[in-house]
């Protein structure tokens, strides 16, 4: 795997602080 962007980085943490709060994980 690549060496992500802060971008990719911040994305990334957002989907896994929605997928919390909705309950996925």
């Amino acid at each position: 795997m690549g060496d992500l962007t802060d971008d990719e980085i911040a994305v990334n943490l957002a989907y896994q602080d929605g997928a919390q709060n909705t309950g996925w994980i």
